[in-house]
């Protein structure tokens, strides 16, 4: 028989539940040097709606435009889909539309530029596949190019470009607990495959640093990458990565400085961070009373 203390514990955490709600948003700021000083203290937030979450933002500047592709689901349960939305020069967004909707659920839409063509890698973890889209019109309209991998269950793919050859970054390689911790790495002479895996993978375990939190990018000639730290729970802050090594065989990194939560608009967790031109997008968790306007 439970005791008194355990009992009033569940009924204390289930009013707090009922009282409170979580919710994914997505900011996006000027771009800054917060990947060398971990801070970013205002933001432009796309305001999903009440019972709604948005979150995995990757921004492009395309024809002049600065177009953001993310994830959006549901409190009920309502699967993941693609949509996205534009920014203007003075942070206004535009509302969001559908980019992208499969049977399963869809997240992290990794989108790049590869031979004059757009293409989209959404984690499609629950269809067990790494698949690649290639756009027929950017953004509103995608066909399925590939199956890079199938019969996996990996999360957060991210691919790079670098030194005459493609890498792709995964977690999650081999059993679900390495989602949260493991790093593994394939490599490619195309984002097409054959895709090889590195001799060392996974190449990091810590729950600190590994999971992709998005695109990795060039700083004064340096390699950075982003991931998520997880040691106080999923996606709670982002680590910036700096690669120092990368080839078939080896690999090495160090962790520069971390993005907290306590830094933005009073959120409790953040897991992504994407930049492209001018501007620098990002996600965050906030708990607000469910009475509260959203």
């Amino acid at each position: 028989m439970e005791s008194l203390a355990t009992i009033t514990g569940k009924v204390q955490r289930k009013l707090l539940q009922l009282a409170f709600g979580e919710q994914w948003v997505i900011g996006a700021t000027p771009r800054t040097n917060a990947h060398r000083d971990g801070g970013i203290t205002t933001c432009r937030l796309l305001e999903p709606p009440a019972g709604m979450n948005y979150a995995d933002p990757f921004v492009i500047t395309f024809q002049g435009k600065v177009f953001v592709l993310f994830e959006a689901w549901g409190d009920q349960g309502r699967k993941g889909v693609i949509q996205f939305a534009t920014l203007d020069s003075s942070g206004c967004w535009s509302q969001p539309e559908i980019a992208l909707q499969r049977p399963y659920h869809l997240s992290y839409p990794f989108v790049f530029s590869w031979h004059g063509d757009f293409y989209m890698l959404p984690e499609t973890r629950h269809n067990h596949t790494i698949e690649l889209y290639r756009a027929r019109e950017f953004p509103q309209d995608w066909e399925l190019a590939a199956v890079l991998m199938d019969h996996v269950d990996v999360v957060d793919t991210t691919l790079l470009e670098y030194e005459g050859r493609w890498w792709m970054f995964t977690a999650g390689w081999g059993k679900w607990t390495a989602r949260f911790r493991q790093l593994s790495i394939f490599h490619s002479c195309s984002p097409f495959g054959p895709w090889l895996p590195h001799a060392r993978n996974p190449v990091v375990d810590d729950l600190g640093t590994a999971r992709p939190a998005g695109r990795l990018f060039l700083d004064n000639g340096q390699l950075i990458r982003p991931g998520q730290d997880c040691r106080f729970g999923y996606g709670c802050a982002i680590a910036w990565n700096r690669v120092n090594r990368l080839n078939e065989r080896e690999y090495d990194e160090t962790c520069l400085a971390r993005l907290t939560p306590k830094l933005t608009s009073g959120w409790v967790a953040t897991h992504t961070f994407n930049q492209d031109g001018e501007w620098q997008v990002f996600d965050g968790k906030r708990v607000r009373l469910r009475l509260a306007r959203t």
